[in-house]
Formats: structure tokens, C-alpha cells, sequence
């Protein structure tokens, strides 16, 4: 977990990160100084390798990135001496502050194993408790401030403008694009970016930063496809431009209501079908779900009665179950009850009488 803060006021900031490399560290310094919202003038950073390339008793020589970053940002950059915690005794404190309040807090909400689907969602619990931590009111403090107050009114001034534009930290790749005009991120956990269709087969220069992926043709350099970067290692991991999509993936990409409005007019009640779609929306995703309505447009809606499809709805909707081979094994089972309940029907004349004869036993007049 990076941690960094402000010595005047105490101000804490702490993020989770995937590993200690220098593009992680870096990218730890831009959300500090985004959440303090200025630049101070000196950056102390500790020994890491990450961060120094020698350490020295007077001044350690720091990595070209870290180097970079601070020339960005019109900051000066030195590491403490070796084996001095005292240089950086507010951060040591801050690090200890952070594992207990904030670390702490959140094992002990959940029995000592803090749970979360991806890194996103635990750098959200994170800040809500750094936040908390900040707003909490200095102990044995006469003034009765709190870390974010005190920074407000007494060190927020002294801090520089952010630069317009923050550091983006980047790699770059060379990738072919795949026969679905995309290419494949691996070490995002397999994510997949649209390019045009024109772009099938070819190699092309892909430009990672933290938040964006930049794609770009080999042959001019120029930019042809850029997306939102994802992480996600669970759900849909194929990313579409709109503007990339050819007819055939339009078709496939339809919306609920679209689906809603077919089914409607197949003669399924609207409550009914709006109520089977969106819950398999919310149950298994975009994705599988529009595969899924498409197979019960083209095989259910159009083989089967309106009448039997409300009653099969009904029931998937009231078991909570949207996949399509339930739905088909639910319809066939209700065709042939139907079936042979007709086969049963009798058509008996009220009027008939039994006729009478001598082989005939008992009376039946």
C-alpha cells in the first residue's frame, strides 16, 4: 500500500497498488498530489530500488522516471540516508497510522480478509477510510482540528498549482489485430480493444497509460482507435467502439428495451417480458444475456404459441431462471401437456341412449 502525506498538516493519503515497480510508486506520488490538490516543493521518497538507483550518505542518485516526474511537476527529489527513519518520521508515522485505521478497520469488518472484486473496488474502501482518518479530530489537541481542516486553513495555500496535464506514466506494444478487428491486452486479464475493420490482420502500435488505451497503425503512426483501459478479471471483456461495429455486431448489440419490444409484440405480457429481460440482465451481464435473447428470438418466439410463452416466462421469471435451454425444456414439457389433454377431449351427445337388446346386461334406460 502506498502511503504519503504532508509533514505541516499530517494530511495521509494511501492507495493500493499492484506491485512495488517504479511506474506503481510513480503513479502513487500523481494520486497524492491529485488528492491534495497541489504540488508541494520537496519530494522525500524512501531507499527503494524502485526509487534510487544508489543510495549515499549525502544524496542518493533517484531512477530517470522518478527524475522525470518531479521535473513535471517543478518539484525537487531526495531520499533519506540510510538506516535514518527520523528523515522521514511523518511518514513512518502516517504508514503506521494508515495499517491500524485504515488496514485495520477494514479486516476487521470482514474477519481479518478484506474482500473485493478487483483493485478498484478496494482502493474505494480505502479512500473512504483515509478520508475518515482525515476528518477525525487531532488527540490531545487543544484546537480540536482535524488533519483536513488544518490543511485547509493553514498549508493549502503554500502548496503550487497542479500542471495542467498530469504525468501519464505508458508502455507500449506491438500487437496484430485479431479476425474481430481487436486486440488483446494479456496482462490485463485478457481485455480486448476495437479497432476499425479495415485494420483485420494487422500490426499495430498499442500505447498503455493508466487510464486509456491508445491504438495506432503501423504504416502513418496515426491514432485510430482509443478506449477506456480495463481491469476487470471477471464479465465482459470485449470492448466495441460504436463507430467500429459493423451491421451484423450492431444487430448483436441491442438494448433491453429492444428486446422487451420484440417480445411484447410476439404477444408475451409486457410485464412479464420486461421483468425476464432485465433480470437476466442483472443476473448473468450484457454479454451472455443479448447472446441469450437473440437464441429465444430466433428458436422460441417463433416456433411456439403466444400463449404457451407467457405461461414459460411466467414461470422463469417466478423461478428466477433466464437461461435458454430451462426455457425450451419448460416449453416443450408444457406442448406436450397441451397436446395430450386435446387427444383427451370427448365430443359426448347429450341426447345419445344406450339402445336396447337382449345381450345387453342390467338396464340402462
Amino acid at each position: 500500500m502506498f502511503t504519503a502525506c504532508l509533514p505541516y498538516s499530517g494530511l495521509i493519503f494511501a492507495v493500493v497498488c499492484n506491485d512495488e515497480t517504479t511506474s506503481s510508486w510513480c503513479q502513487g506520488v500523481i494520486q497524492a498530489l491529485n488528492y491534495f490538490g497541489g504540488v508541494p516543493r520537496t519530494l522525500i521518497v524512501d531507499n527503494s530500488k524502485a526509487l534510487v538507483v544508489k543510495a549515499s550518505k549525502y544524496e542518493g542518485i533517484i531512477t530517470p522516471l522518478i527524475k522525470d516526474l518531479v521535473e513535471h511537476y517543478g518539484m525537487e527529489c531526495w531520499s533519506c540516508q540510510p538506516y535514518r527513519p527520523k528523515q522521514k518520521n511523518r511518514v513512518e508515522a502516517s504508514v503506521k497510522m494508515v495499517q491500524t485505521w485504515v488496514q485495520g478497520r477494514l479486516e476487521m469488518g470482514s474477519a481479518g480478509l478484506i474482500y473485493a472484486r478487483d483493485i478498484k473496488e478496494l482502493n474505494e474502501k480505502v479512500r473512504q477510510q483515509v478520508d475518515e482518518l482525515n476528518r477525525r479530530p487531532f488527540v490531545n489537541k487543544s484546537t480540536g482540528l482535524s488533519r483536513q481542516q488544518k490543511f485547509m486553513s493553514e498549508e493549502f495555500a503554500s502548496l503550487s498549482p497542479l500542471p495542467e496535464y498530469p504525468y501519464e506514466i505508458c508502455r507500449w506494444l506491438i500487437l496484430t489485430v485479431d479476425k474481430s478487428h481487436c486486440v488483446r491486452i494479456s496482462q490485463d486479464g485478457g481485455h480486448r480493444y476495437s479497432v476499425p475493420v479495415e485494420f483485420t490482420g494487422q500490426v499495430v502500435f498499442v500505447r498503455l497509460s493508466q487510464e486509456e488505451v491508445q491504438i495506432f497503425g503501423r504504416i502513418d503512426n496515426q491514432l485510430i482507435a482509443r478506449h477506456e483501459r480495463h481491469y476487470e478479471l471477471h464479465g465482459n471483456k470485449t470492448h466495441i467502439a460504436e463507430t467500429h461495429m459493423t451491421n451484423e455486431e450492431k444487430n448483436r448489440r441491442r438494448s433491453p428495451d429492444y428486446f422487451i419490444e420484440i417480445f411484447i409484440r410476439r404477444g408475451i405480457n409486457p410485464q412479464i417480458a420486461k421483468a425476464f429481460v432485465q433480470g437476466s440482465w442483472q443476473k448473468s451481464g450484457e454479454f451472455a444475456s443479448r447472446q441469450r435473447m437473440h437464441a429465444i428470438n430466433r428458436h422460441l418466439l417463433r416456433n411456439f404459441p403466444p400463449s404457451l410463452l407467457n405461461e414459460a416466462f411466467a414461470d422463469a421469471v417466478d423461478l428466477n431462471q433466464h437461461r435458454y435451454n430451462f426455457l425450451h425444456d419448460l416449453l416443450v414439457q408444457k406442448q406436450e401437456l397441451q397436446r395430450r389433454q386435446m387427444n383427451l377431449r370427448l365430443d359426448v351427445d347429450d341426447q345419445y341412449r344406450t339402445p336396447t337388446h337382449s345381450n345387453i346386461r342390467n338396464h340402462y334406460e
